[in-house]
């Protein structure tokens, strides 16, 4: 019986595709005059000076947030703890506790954990703290 080793030694060599060089480069494209034309070069000229950086324009007017009306309550009530939302995934509710960490409101920051008080409830825990 043979062995692994021995199995390794007595395969086939495995053949090798390698393209030269010049063969690959002859596949690259090249770019079209024309298009190259077209596409304005990154000059000193190109450079537009402005006094603010404009709002991010939204279709459909975007989407309020649901959490900022929770957030000014807490920040109402700095270091109190109190249950902001209940799901029935842990997931979610992960989601909605590291998205209510990232509202800023004042010098403060939000702390929000996340609990499991039933076989499918998810509580999510946050509080506003002070700097």
């Amino acid at each position: 019986m043979p062995t692994k080793t021995a199995a390794k030694k007595t395969a086939a060599p495995r053949r090798r595709t390698a393209k030269k060089v010049a063969d690959v480069v002859e596949e690259i494209p090249t770019v079209v005059p024309e298009v190259a034309e077209e596409t304005p070069a990154m000059t000193e000229s190109a450079v537009e000076w402005v006094a603010e950086v404009p709002a991010t324009v939204r279709r459909g007017g975007g989407r309020k947030s649901t959490l900022q009306p929770v957030a000014e309550s807490l920040a109402e009530n700095p270091g109190n703890w109190a249950r902001i939302a209940v799901r029935e995934k842990s997931a979610t509710a992960n989601g909605v506790a590291v998205r209510f960490r990232k509202i800023q409101i004042g010098e403060g920051k939000f702390e929000s954990t996340v609990r499991q008080t039933g076989d499918t409830e998810f509580s999510v825990y946050a509080r506003y703290v002070t700097a």
